[in-house]
């Protein structure tokens, strides 16, 4: 569970290695949110999305190109399953998380 000021999230890893994500957001944080986005579900989910494509990318672009040089490409392999080859042999570090309790950037 992360706790960052007004905001809680927890986390389930399912068993198709899928993820599902818990957010608890308080009154007065979701009332601002609120003023400012249309949906806070479709803003997360687009924000999850755009990240998601980015880091995909990142990871699997390298390893296409690898099999590319080497002739090793088979018509079997996509992107998905690249990238949990990749992931199932190197786990990337988690990003830090940051207090963000404290932010003044208003005053």
């Amino acid at each position: 569970m992360i706790n960052v000021k007004n905001i809680t999230t927890t986390q389930t890893i399912n068993e198709d290695g899928s993820l599902t994500l818990t957010v608890e957001i308080d009154a007065p944080t979701h009332k601002a949110l609120n003023t400012d986005m249309l949906s806070i579900p479709d803003w997360t989910t687009n924000f999850l999305y755009v990240k998601g494509e980015a880091v995909m990318d990142r990871l699997y672009k390298p390893i296409l190109e690898e099999h590319l040089r080497n002739g090793t490409l088979t018509s079997d392999m996509t992107r998905d399953s690249l990238i949990m080859g990749i992931i199932n042999e190197q786990q990337e570090p988690p990003p830090p998380i940051f207090d963000m309790s404290n932010n003044n950037m208003l005053s």
